[in-house]
């Protein structure tokens, strides 16, 4: 925008910017130098409100007892002071007693809430199908009827991390964390029979061999597909037996003989971000493992300085009518140390 007219930069940018016309703006700067503040009324278009001018008042008023306030007032919404009946001092009328008969002014934010409609929001009610049925028959008698108890733990993930590309690029596998993380749950299990077991009425039933349940996002909603005898399989047989149970999930062609009998559980979110949770039970199973995302934490080091370390969180959710805290405690202290030291999950 070319102009001669004295005006400053910033109300220079801003006409340009809101394409106004400066022709017509009147400069209230030094030497009629346009400001921009003299932009920003031009944007606003003129006032509503015009100088009226001194207010007339009638003459019969100055004949009543009243205060000059109270004058004006009626004045402005055009009350008779005569018909009046004052409550000031010796009968005075006084702005209170004229408000109390002034016309009330409509509220303000009355039109905005007046114009606004609430939409339609219906519901897309969607039926539980088959599967969804189940899981949350199962799970709300979970809740109900096992005691749970809860116990929590953290491990230094940075020796696994490692050993997973070294183990995959030497195996040929694509085995995932949560492959790890169920391995070495089911060599733990295996050590700690005490906590692979099921529950039936009042008996428990106790496995050699760890049958492992692993959590699955599915089309139908959440499937808890067995790898069964995890803890005899090597890493790159679990990792592939895992990924056809996820591809069966997802394209929906489990059945019932894949998701039975199992002996513990595995739900991990940490791909997700969430860093612990606490998991319910799938009985008829006495416990299951929730685990968190890996995240890199601040430490101690051996010299007194700050270090970082990638932790990943469990925790254990154990049935307490057949298992006791020390043996889920035990439990996930041989989990632990199978993270923390990788290599024992080779032997």
């Amino acid at each position: 925008m070319e102009t001669n007219r004295p005006i400053s930069p910033e109300a220079l940018r801003l006409a340009e910017e809101e394409g106004v016309d400066i022709a017509d703006i009147e400069g209230s700067g030094r030497q009629g130098r346009i400001t921009h503040q003299d932009v920003v009324k031009a944007l606003r278009g003129p006032s509503g409100s015009a100088p009226r001018g001194a207010l007339t008042l009638d003459a019969e008023d100055f004949k009543v007892f009243a205060s000059p306030l109270a004058r004006r007032l009626a004045a402005i919404h055009g009350i008779a002071l005569a018909g009046l009946t004052g409550t000031g001092p010796r009968g005075r009328i006084s702005k209170a007693d004229v408000l109390a008969i002034a016309p009330q002014p409509a509220s303000a934010t009355a039109p905005a809430m007046a114009a606004f409609v609430a939409g339609d929001n219906r519901p897309d009610i969607v039926p539980f199908d088959r599967v969804r049925k189940v899981v949350a028959q199962r799970l709300t008698q979970a809740k109900q009827d096992i005691p749970h108890f809860y116990l929590r733990t953290s491990a230094r993930a940075d020796a696994l991390l490692e050993m997973r590309k070294t183990a995959n690029l030497v195996l040929g596998s694509k085995a995932s964390v949560n492959d790890w993380i169920v391995k070495a749950s089911a060599m733990a299990l295996a050590r700690h029979p005490d906590v692979n077991v099921q529950v039936h009425g009042q008996e428990i039933h106790r496995f050699p061999h760890a049958d492992v349940s692993i959590a699955v996002a599915s089309p139908k909603g959440l499937v808890t597909p067995v790898v069964r005898q995890a803890n005899l399989m090597r890493i790159d047989q679990l990792a592939a037996e895992t990924r056809r149970l996820i591809d069966k999930a997802q394209g929906k062609g489990l059945s019932m003989t894949d998701m039975e009998g199992g002996t513990f559980s595995v739900s991990n979110l940490g791909m997700f971000g969430i860093e612990n949770f606490d998991a319910i039970i799938n009985p008829p199973q006495g416990a299951i493992l929730a685990v968190g995302a890996a995240l890199r934490q601040p430490v101690e080091t051996a010299g007194g300085g700050i270090g970082f370390e990638t932790r990943i969180s469990f925790t254990l959710s154990a049935d307490h009518r057949a298992i006791d805290g020390a043996a889920g405690a035990q439990f996930l202290q041989t989990l632990k140390s199978l993270i923390e030291e990788p290599a024992g999950l080779f032997a």
